[in-house]
């Protein structure tokens, strides 16, 4: 996810994301984009014959996939760059000195935040993970709550009128 804001932290900081959000055509298709990808891991999810395979080793690629999975989605979610458009600015100050790298350690602040965030999420996640690991029926249920919940999320930013 981190590596979804980093790209739109640089967009930010070169103006690049204020087009985005100036264009109603540019947003539509990031957005469309994004919700298309989130419906297609929620498709992806529910139909995999193999089940959930909690051997992260095993799973065709499995944490480099997460990786990326994580990633796409970030970088094709608008919502992430009208934040920093809109939350980032408040803190820079013109009189301090280059805004371009104002923004950027700003930016990258928030990511190594994030960062530890998601850290703290993926250990507990992982204890969880064992415990619930001991019942198939159990990982089934939780695979297909993922997929659906992937396909609503995708349809609802699909349909989200912009704010």
């Amino acid at each position: 996810m981190q590596v979804g804001i980093l790209f739109h932290i640089l967009l930010a900081a070169f103006g690049l994301s204020a087009i985005l959000m100036t264009s109603a055509l540019a947003f539509q298709i990031v957005k469309y984009i994004g919700a298309a990808y989130l419906i297609y891991l929620g498709i992806q999810t529910i139909r995999d014959k193999e089940g959930i395979n909690i051997n992260i080793q095993k799973n065709h690629g499995g944490m480099w996939k997460a990786f990326w999975q994580g990633a796409i989605t970030d970088v094709f979610n608008p919502k992430v760059a009208l934040f920093f458009l809109t939350f980032l600015p408040q803190f820079i100050s013109p009189d301090q000195g280059n805004t371009f790298f104002q923004f950027i350690f700003l930016g990258v602040i928030f990511g190594l935040l994030g960062l530890i965030i998601d850290v703290c999420y993926s250990i507990i996640a992982d204890s969880i993970r064992n415990v619930l690991a001991k019942n198939k029926t159990v990982m089934q249920w939780q695979k297909r709550g993922s997929g659906f919940t992937l396909i609503c999320l995708g349809t609802w930013l699909a349909f989200e009128k912009r704010g």
